[in-house]
């Protein structure tokens, strides 16, 4: 199943460039990500294109301010514009576990047809220091 990673993206800093990067180490041919750039970012665009031009399954959507006011407006347009039949929803200032895509797939794959999922992710400090979907 195709998924689609759709993160909007409201500023431009280091934490954006880690984002972009542990999306892409995270991603399998049957994964796209939507990068909806928006507000101050806008000053940034080349930047943002030359951090993903020599990736594939990444689009960048260049939305106009009267498009996008804000971040659930840009979100809403970068899941309009995906092709996956599954969102993944990415902030531009987290990072993307290395499984997630992978445990998102199994989870939707384990579930009833007539599920809908929302996946996150939580830290259990009682058991381990390691991630938990």
């Amino acid at each position: 199943m195709f998924l689609s990673v759709v993160m909007p993206v409201s500023s431009v800093g280091i934490d954006m460039e880690a984002a972009i990067a542990s999306v892409c180490c995270a991603m399998d041919k049957q994964t796209e990500l939507v990068i909806v750039i928006n507000g101050d970012a806008l000053n940034s665009i080349r930047k943002i294109k030359y951090l993903v031009e020599r990736i594939s399954n990444i689009r960048v959507i260049i939305a106009e301010h009267y498009e996008c006011q804000n971040i659930s407006d840009a979100l809403n347009l970068g899941i309009k514009s995906s092709k996956g039949e599954w969102v993944v929803r990415m902030d531009d200032d987290d990072l993307m576990h290395p499984s997630r895509i992978r445990r998102t797939r199994e989870a939707i794959s384990s579930a009833p047809s007539d599920a809908f999922l929302i996946c996150g992710l939580t830290k259990n400090f009682k058991k381990s220091s390691s991630f938990d979907y």
